[in-house]
């Protein structure tokens, strides 16, 4: 649904119908789509529509528990991605895959899908 110039998610995304809707979810989820590239908190903060100051705590968090980790600086700006990895980081992203396989199964009348990515 549009809001002015802001497109605003009115459905949850399978992902997160799976381990809950919340600021720490939605923020690892930006991350897992994200996988490979690196983001300032700034942007993250932005698109996942969560407020600077719990963006910050949050990952500072996620640093701790060694699921996203220092990519580079840009300028005066820290840059940071997902850590693939981390055991549990893979585990999340095999969630977050087997979430969407199973909401396009049911969109398409239950036809088994192989699996998006092989973790070594």
């Amino acid at each position: 649904m549009f809001v002015g110039d802001y497109w605003i998610m009115t459905e949850k995304t399978a992902f997160l119908k799976k381990i809950g809707d919340n600021a720490r979810n939605r923020v690892l989820e930006f991350f897992i789509e994200g996988r490979g590239l690196d983001y300032a908190k700034q942007d993250v903060a932005e698109e996942t529509k969560v407020s600077r100051q719990t963006i910050y705590k949050i990952i500072e968090e996620f640093i701790e528990n060694d699921f996203i980790v220092f990519s580079r600086k840009a300028g005066k700006t820290n840059l940071y991605k997902l850590n693939e990895k981390s055991r549990i980081v893979k585990s999340f992203i095999d969630i977050f895959e087997a979430a969407i396989r199973e909401e396009i199964n049911k969109a398409t009348n239950n036809k088994t899908l192989k699996p998006i990515t092989q973790h070594a």
